[in-house]
């Protein structure tokens, strides 16, 4: 076997490895830069990897998110039906999209958006998720406003001489219907 065989096995050997780096680095990149969270949690209820995203919305360090149950971070209210999600994902392999909050270490509440999905073989849960808080804060807004601006209609029946209320009129002047 001569230099210029030995090279060029060299470089069929070398190819692959080079493009799987490449590959590797892109894809380091998008984990990193995402403006959206990006994790992979344990079927023990602890994130594995988590990218800068999750630190930076949450306010916690890695070492915090990594260290603690996901339930900790989990507002109260929610825990129950995020635990009954996770517990779907362990059951069917399969993506699953839910909204919980979680609490940040200022004591914030944040919204979340989550997709995710089970990789059995690896024992992990592949997960990003959106802060869609604004979102939310506006949903609830709109509910209140709707709630305190109730808006009636009446009108006066000329044949029959009688005025005609709807229900949310009613309700404003607490008339029975």
């Amino acid at each position: 076997i001569d230099n210029l065989s030995i090279l060029e096995q060299f470089g069929k050997d070398l190819g692959p490895e080079i493009d799987r780096k490449q590959t590797e680095e892109q894809l380091n990149r998008i984990f990193n830069f995402s403006p959206d969270i990006i994790c992979v949690a344990g079927m023990d209820g602890y994130f594995k990897q988590i990218n800068p995203a999750m630190t930076h919305i949450l306010g916690y360090s890695q070492d915090e998110l990594l260290s603690h149950p996901i339930s900790s971070f989990t507002h109260p209210d929610d825990r129950f039906k995020t635990e009954n999600e996770i517990e779907a994902l362990n059951q069917n392999e399969g993506a699953k999209t839910f909204q919980n909050r979680y609490i940040t270490k200022s004591g914030k509440v944040v919204w979340l958006s989550w997709t995710t999905r089970t990789f059995f073989e690896e024992g992990k849960i592949y997960s990003i998720a959106r802060d869609v808080t604004e979102q939310k804060e506006l949903e609830i807004l709109l509910r209140q406003a709707n709630k305190i601006s109730k808006i009636g209609a009446w009108e006066y029946d000329i044949v029959e001489q009688k005025v005609i209320w709807s229900e949310v009129v009613r309700e404003i002047h607490e008339v029975p219907s």
